[in-house]
Formats: C-alpha cells, sequence, structure tokens
C-alpha cells in the first residue's frame, strides 16, 4: 500500500513535467493517421460514377464542423479520398434537401466563394506549418485556391497551383470532384505526408457575419481538427521489418527473441502480410468500463495486426472477435480490394493462455464481401478454432439493401458449430427509415439456444435463446432562436422471449436533449427495464434464510446450462447472497431496473472535448448513482492529454459484481518531433484494487529505418484482470 500511496502522485508530477518542460512544437496535429494507397487515376467529371469511387477513403471524419448551421436536416455531405501517385482525388457527395435553392453565382476564378453554395480542401503544410492552404469550388466549377499565413494573418490567392475540377447538378443536390497535384507537397519518394481538412459551405444555413478570412468554411480555433494523411506514393512489393526484442516480464517467455513483419503487394488491390512472434505488451493496455448488463463487455482492438478487420466483423452475430485471441507466436492475412468486391483471409497460431485456460490452438477467418449492385452488398464470413482436441468454428451470410436515399434493409444468418451439435442457428432482420427530421429502426432477432455456446470460443454475442424485437424513434425539431439549433426526442425499447415462449427480458428508453449553436448540447434520459431470474433456486430449502455453503455451491454447480454468457457473474447479479460459512439468499424472482440521467456534451473535434453525464438508478437489488466525466486537451500541437473519470457509488458487495467504484483513465501523447514520440497510459479502478501504468517511447534513429521502441509497464494491460507485475521491452527494427 505505501508504493501504491507513493505511485499516483509520483506519476502525477512525472506527466505534469513533461508537459511543462518537453518542446510543444513539431510536424502534425493529431495522432489519428489515415493511409492512402496508390491505385489507378480518375477521370475527373464530377459524377462518382466510376467503381473505384465505391472502395475509396471515405473522409466523413475530415468534415469541419459547423455548429452555427440551422435547418441542416436533409443536408448530408459525403466525401471520399483517393490517389493515383500524382494526384489527391477528393470527391463530394453534398444532398441538399431543397436542390433549386442552391446558389452558383461566382464565376470568376479566386472570387470569394463563402456566398455560394461551396466546398473546401484544405492543407496545413509549411515548414514550421506557417500556412494553411485552400482549394474551393462552387457549382459554377469556378476555382478558388490560396494560401493563409497563419504568423502574419494574410490570405493570398494569386498562389495557387494547377488543379483539376468537375461538378454535376442533380435532383438531391449535387456532386463534385477535385484532383489537386502531389507535386506540390515535399515528398520522400516513397509517400507524402498531408494534414487535410475538408469543407462544405450552405451559405443559406450558415451565420452572415464572419470574424476569421475562411469562415464559414474553417475558423483559425479548429486547427486542431487538422488529422494527417499518408499518401503511398510509390507501392513497393515487398515492404517489411525485422526487429530483435529484448523483453523483461513475469511470464515464461524467452528475454531474447526476434521477428519479422512482411507485408507484399502483388497488386494495389492484393496484399499479404506475415507476422512472426509479435509482442502485444507494445500495444496501450485496454480500458476498464463499468457493466450494467448481465452480458459480457465487447473490447475495443488496439492491436495493428486485427484492427483492419475489426470493422469488417463488427457485425450483429460477430463471427470473429479478435479479443478472444490473447497472444499469437504467428499470424498471416490476405487483403483483396476491388471495385466489386473485397476478402479476408487470416490464420493465427496461439500458445497456451493459461488465465482463461485456452490450449494452444490456431484461429482462422475467412470473409468475403460483394457489390454486385450500387444498392445492395452481400457478405460471406466462416471463422473457427481448432486445437487438439475440439474444433469451434461459424458459418454466416449478411446483406444489406439502400433501396433509398431513407429506406435501409439489412440481416444475417448465421451457424455455430461445436460441442452443441443442435438448436445453433440465428437469424437477424433490420430495417430503418429516415425522412427528413425522422428516423426509424425496427429489429427482429431468432436466435437459438445452443448458438452462443459454440460461437463465444471464436467470436461474440451477449446472448442466446432469444426471440427479440427492437425499435428506435428519433425525431429532431429545429428551432429558430438565437441560442438553440435543435431539440431531440428519442426513444428505444426491446422485448424478448425464450424459445419456450417465457418472457425474459424487456426495456424502454427515452431522450430528451437540446443542441445550442455552438458546440454545446444537453439532454435527459431515462430507461426502465425488467428481468427474469432463469436461475431463481424455486423450493430450494432455506430460501431468504440461511443456507449451508456446500448446499448452496451443490446447487450452484447443478446449474450447467445457462444461457447468459459470463457465468458467474450472472449467478451473483441474479442470486446475491452474503455470508462466509453460510449463505443469506437475498435474490428475487424477478427485477425491475431503471436509471435516470443527465448529461452535457461539448465537441470541438479532437483536443476540444467535454462530456458530464450523470445517473441515479437501481441495479438489480441496490440503488447506485454514477458520475462520469471526460475531457481532452489539445495543449499544443504536440501535445494532447485525455482524461476519463467514472464514479459509481453502489451498494453492492458481492464479488464479482461492483463495489463502489472509482476508475480514472489519463492519457497523455507527446510527439516531441518527426522522430521522438512519447506516450503515457495510466489507470487506476478501486473496485478491482488495479493500477496499470505504461511509458511507451518512440524514436526513429535513421529514418525512415532504424526504430526503437521502449516500453515499460506496471499491471495488467487487459480488460478487468489485476497483477502487480513490472514488464519492460526493448524493441529495434529496422524496416525495408
Amino acid at each position: 500500500m505505501v508504493a501504491k500511496r507513493f505511485f499516483v502522485p509520483g506519476l502525477l508530477g512525472f506527466v505534469l513535467a513533461l508537459i511543462i518542460f518537453l518542446p510543444l512544437f513539431s510536424q502534425t496535429t493529431s495522432t489519428n493517421k489515415l493511409v492512402l494507397r496508390a491505385g489507378p487515376g480518375i477521370k475527373v467529371d464530377g459524377q462518382l460514377a466510376e467503381p473505384i469511387w465505391r472502395r475509396s477513403l471515405r473522409g466523413e471524419s475530415l468534415l469541419v464542423p459547423h455548429p452555427e448551421r440551422e435547418g441542416a436536416e436533409g443536408m448530408s455531405t459525403q466525401v471520399f479520398l483517393h490517389q493515383d501517385g500524382q494526384f489527391l482525388y477528393v470527391g463530394f457527395i453534398c444532398q441538399d434537401s431543397q436542390p433549386d435553392q442552391i446558389t452558383a453565382t461566382l464565376n470568376q476564378r479566386d472570387d470569394d466563394l463563402r456566398n455560394d453554395d461551396s466546398i473546401y480542401v484544405l492543407f496545413l503544410g509549411g515548414k514550421n506549418l506557417e500556412y494553411i492552404y485552400f482549394f474551393g469550388l462552387n457549382l459554377l466549377n469556378t476555382q478558388l485556391d490560396g494560401r493563409l499565413n497563419l504568423v502574419e494573418g494574410n490570405k493570398d490567392v494569386a498562389w495557387g497551383p494547377k488543379w483539376l475540377s468537375a461538378v454535376q447538378k442533380n435532383a438531391k443536390g449535387w456532386t463534385a470532384e477535385v484532383a489537386i497535384p502531389l507535386e506540390m507537397f515535399p515528398s520522400s519518394g516513397e509517400e507524402v505526408r498531408l494534414n487535410i481538412l475538408v469543407s462544405r459551405v450552405i451559405p443559406r444555413l450558415d451565420p452572415v457575419f464572419w470574424g476569421g478570412p475562411l469562415e464559414p468554411a474553417f475558423s483559425l480555433e479548429q486547427i486542431n481538427l487538422f488529422q494527417p494523411l499518408l499518401l503511398q506514393q510509390r507501392e513497393k512489393r515487398l515492404q517489411g521489418a525485422s526487429f530483435l526484442l529484448a523483453r523483461q516480464t513475469p511470464e515464461d517467455k524467452t528475454p531474447l527473441i526476434g521477428g519479422l513483419d512482411l507485408k507484399y503487394s502483388f497488386s494495389t488491390a492484393l496484399t499479404t502480410r506475415v507476422l512472426l512472434f509479435p509482442e502485444f505488451g507494445l500495444v496501450e493496455p485496454d480500458e476498464e468500463w463499468l457493466n450494467f448488463t448481465p452480458y459480457e463487455l465487447k473490447i475495443p482492438e488496439k492491436r495493428d495486426f486485427f484492427q483492419d478487420i475489426f470493422s469488417l466483423t463488427d457485425q450483429e452475430f460477430n463471427l470473429f472477435y479478435t479479443k478472444r485471441i490473447r497472444d499469437i507466436q504467428a499470424g498471416i492475412k490476405v487483403k483483396g480490394n476491388f471495385p466489386w468486391s473485397e476478402f479476408v483471409l487470416l490464420s493465427t497460431y496461439a500458445p497456451e493462455d493459461k488465465i482463461r485456460r485456452i490450449p494452444t490452438s490456431s484461429y482462422h477467418l475467412a470473409m468475403v464481401r460483394l457489390f454486385p449492385l450500387p444498392w445492395l452488398s452481400v457478405r460471406l464470413t466462416g471463422s473457427s478454432r481448432v486445437d487438439q482436441k475440439n474444433t469451434w468454428g461459424n458459418i454466416g451470410f449478411d446483406w444489406r439493401m439502400d433501396l433509398s436515399s431513407g429506406f435501409t434493409l439489412r440481416g444475417q444468418l448465421a451457424q455455430s458449430f461445436g460441442e452443441k451439435k443442435e438448436d445453433n442457428f440465428a437469424l437477424a432482420l433490420f430495417s430503418s427509415w429516415q425522412v427528413k427530421s425522422t428516423q426509424f429502426n425496427l429489429g427482429f432477432l431468432r436466435i437459438s439456444r445452443n448458438f452462443g455456446d459454440n460461437l463465444v470460443k471464436i467470436g461474440y454475442i451477449p446472448d442466446d435463446n432469444r426471440q427479440e424485437i427492437r425499435a428506435q424513434l428519433l425525431q429532431t425539431f429545429k428551432l429558430k432562436t438565437e441560442l438553440i439549433d435543435s431539440f431531440h426526442l428519442g426513444a428505444k425499447g426491446y422485448i424478448y422471449w425464450g424459445l419456450d415462449n417465457t418472457l425474459r427480458s424487456w426495456a424502454g428508453e427515452g431522450l430528451a436533449s437540446l443542441e445550442f449553436k455552438s458546440y454545446w448540447s444537453i439532454g435527459l434520459t431515462f430507461k426502465k427495464e425488467y428481468m427474469l431470474n432463469e436461475i431463481y433456486p424455486e423450493g430450494f430449502p432455506g430460501l431468504e434464510d440461511k443456507v449451508d455453503l456446500d448446499l448452496w455451491n451443490e446447487y450452484r454447480a447443478s446449474m450447467k446450462d445457462i444461457s447468459l454468457f459470463d457465468q458467474d457473474y450472472v449467478f451473483s447479479l441474479f442470486n446475491p447472497v452474503v455470508g462466509t460459512f453460510y449463505y443469506l439468499y437475498m435474490g428475487k424472482k424477478e427485477y425491475w431496473n431503471y436509471q435516470a440521467g443527465f448529461f452535457s456534451r461539448f465537441d470541438k473535434g479532437q483536443g476540444g472535448r467535454f462530456e458530464l453525464e450523470i445517473k441515479r438508478g437501481q441495479f438489480f437489488v441496490r440503488d447506485f448513482t454514477l458520475f462520469r466525466l471526460f475531457k481532452d486537451l489539445a495543449i499544443s500541437r504536440t501535445v494532447f492529454l485525455e482524461y476519463s473519470l467514472y464514479y459509481l457509488d453502489f451498494n453492492f458487495e458481492i464479488p464479482p459484481a461492483y463495489k463502489s467504484t472509482n476508475i480514472h483513465i489519463l492519457k497523455v501523447d507527446n510527439r516531441l518531433s518527426d522522430r521522438v514520440n512519447i506516450n503515457i497510459f495510466f489507470l487506476a479502478n478501486t473496485a478491482l484494487d488495479k493500477i496499470t501504468f505504461q511509458l511507451r517511447t518512440r524514436y526513429i534513429f535513421w529514418a525512415p529505418r532504424g526504430v526503437v521502441e521502449f516500453v515499460v509497464q506496471r499491471g495488467s494491460r487487459y480488460f478487468r484482470e489485476t497483477n502487480e507485475d513490472t514488464a519492460a521491452f526493448l524493441r529495434l527494427s529496422y524496416q525495408f
């Protein structure tokens, strides 16, 4: 305990020193990098009809937010990015619910287009990031380009290279394509590094009075929103890294090991990656969450070998859940990305997982997705886990039909294989309608009794043995006031039965929120939930009285088939008991949970976000109060800080359910230069008596080939696992 008391203040002092004394200027603005590989050229005609646009990189995350915009329903903007080694292509689909009111009057090059409907592409560049380069376009294909000097504050529209553009108007709005030459950006010969944003101006909705040279397209207060974009200018067939890893861990691992990370491109559309002896201890640890369900939580993936397939396998029935794989000794992945299809093949070899009691196993995934029609996509997925004694697997088929701009149908059919040979099918059907300011979703699921028992060996599903109906309605009301932009009302709920038609659970949830003409919103939520105690000990001797410990354990062991996944956790929630030598049973046949909450959010993009949430309610047999806080801060162009706090006052003392809990998560990213990066991760969970600290440093000592990484970590990096172990890793890599 003495070590813990001194550990936290010492860490906070160290973090403060890093923030104050280390240099605060560098060549980037964000840590989330988009990578764009070279592909075939595009004919710039403004239609976005070529198949390559369908498989291009989506760029909605680059859109500048417009918090002051009024009446924005039906004004969605889609952004697409592509490059061929010579040009960066940016495509816009600008939907407009009033296409007859689109303004396009200016036809002279470098006219101030802010009074016209227009789109913009902006870059942050220069030797010291002292310029913003901008390219604008209206519906008459009038081009505007120039640069804004951030030091002197002047705008120079005389500057500008020759670039290509085209526009088209249609019944739903308009589309635009721009092609910006890459020769204007510094290049290493193999790649181009950019900092980019895109914007759309709708003059009839945007404020009339502007305070900056590029407003309302862009405000200088939003400079921290620029995101890094890496263009791989010349495709190398063989890329990779060989590395030497020295590690000191409590686990029985070789202290010195070598490995390979190889990538081979058969073409721009077909690549493979081979990984030998990776060390996932170099990856940022999992974050701790509070679980207000009887189900297993789904944890985000942070390991880059799995990250690019995590979204591809994120289905209603997740047939391949990469967090089931703890460590691997070898892995191979093949990805294909074509105009009308994409596929992924993956195999890994994992050593014995002693903590989860999983023997040495191999994991496999095959996924093929087809786009036979512009409005239709279909996907076939298969996965398996194989060890010396058993084989588990899943196969599924899912589809999506965008029948109109506001109506979508999607579904999934799946079957699992393993120890349970029967009742292992699942079906999901969903529909979504959106008309102007109204959105409605409706879904139906039928999941057989044994589907999840097999699937969870390799995939993810919260629960099985259910027939479920889901519904959600969201209505937006635009308010023409000086302060408030819109008022939102929402409702969602579900009800599900077991396959024997026993009502197991239902819930209803309501939302009311205000969105102000800024980046701020506030709201109220309320949720009521009914849940049947399926493991209630009907007729058990001594119910609500003293129960002999051995007798209770015998009863617990007899409950072999609990449909919910995490049986120990569920058993403690549904059947809470107290005592050491005997149990005093406190469970109920059915539970009525509820929670009421207030939230306040401010979202100005990375480095300018704030969230506050307060909830009170009852979870099973105990009252609770929850306080959640999130804040991220761009201290400079190089230093980003992110802090999360969960405070839970919960009068429930039965492990593994929650006691009163504090969860603190602090992240610091300090990019000292293009060559040096320092990351700090700190987590404290008082309910688990868990502290995790990780310091990661990365130094490119021989650009761009030689990289050295050093990581020191205390505590477990896995969700809800605890230890006080200290580990250190040093990796030397040579990239080729």
